[in-house]
C-alpha cells in the first residue's frame, strides 16, 4: 500500500514538474536562471570570502578553486539557459546585451555585492579592523558579516521573485516583501 502511494505521489510530482517546465518560456527560463545563479553565486562567493579572511586574514585568491567553481556554476548554468541574444532580451535585458554581456555583469554584481559587504563588515577591502581586533573582535565581525550575506541572500531571493509576480501580471511592492513575515 504504502509503495503504492510513493510510486502515484512519484507520478503526480515528475507530471507537475514536466507542466510546469514547459510552462516557462525560454526567457522567462533565463530570467530565472540569471536571478537564482546571481544568488547562489553570491552566496558561495561570500562563503569561500569568509573563509579565506578567517585563515588568512586577507581575501581569497582569484585563483581560490572555491571561487573558480562558483563563477563557472554561474556561467555554465546561464549559457545553457540564454543562449542568444534574442532569449537574453526576452528576459527583459537591453537588445543590444549578448549572453556573455550578460555573464560578465552578474559575474561582476556577484563578486562586487560580497566585496562591498566585507569592506563594510570588517573595515575596508583590506579588513583593517579586523585584522587588528581581538579574537572576540573578530568573532564578532565575522557573524556581522554572516548576517550581512544572508541578508543579502534573502533581498536577492524577494526581488526574483518580485520580478516573477510582475512577469505574472501579478502586483509586488513592499507590501508583498515585508507581509512574508521576515525584514
Amino acid at each position: 500500500m504504502i509503495s503504492r502511494r510513493l510510486l502515484g505521489a512519484v507520478i503526480v510530482l515528475a507530471v507537475w514538474g514536466l507542466s510546469y517546465a514547459h510552462a516557462l518560456t525560454p526567457g522567462a527560463t533565463c530570467e530565472r536562471v540569471a536571478s537564482d545563479g546571481l544568488r547562489k553565486c553570491v552566496r558561495k562567493v561570500g562563503s569561500a570570502q569568509q573563509r579565506c579572511y578567517r585563515a588568512t586574514g586577507a581575501a581569497c585568491l582569484a585563483s581560490d578553486s572555491k571561487l573558480t567553481a562558483a563563477y563557472a556554476t554561474l556561467s555554465k548554468n546561464l549559457l545553457a539557459k540564454c543562449p542568444d541574444q534574442p532569449t537574453v532580451t526576452a528576459a527583459g535585458y537591453p537588445t543590444a546585451l549578448i549572453p556573455a554581456g550578460l555573464d560578465a555583469r552578474l559575474r561582476e554584481a556577484c563578486g562586487s555585492a560580497v566585496a562591498t559587504f566585507v569592506a563594510r563588515s570588517y573595515g575596508g577591502p583590506h579588513a583593517a579592523v579586523r585584522d587588528t581586533g581581538s579574537t572576540f573582535d573578530q568573532k564578532c565581525l565575522d557573524r556581522t558579516l554572516d548576517r550581512g550575506l544572508k541578508l543579502l541572500n534573502y533581498e536577492l531571493r524577494q526581488q526574483s521573485r518580485c520580478l516573477r509576480d510582475a512577469h505574472a501580471g501579478k502586483t509586488c511592492g513592499a507590501t508583498a516583501v515585508t507581509a512574508s513575515g521576515r525584514c
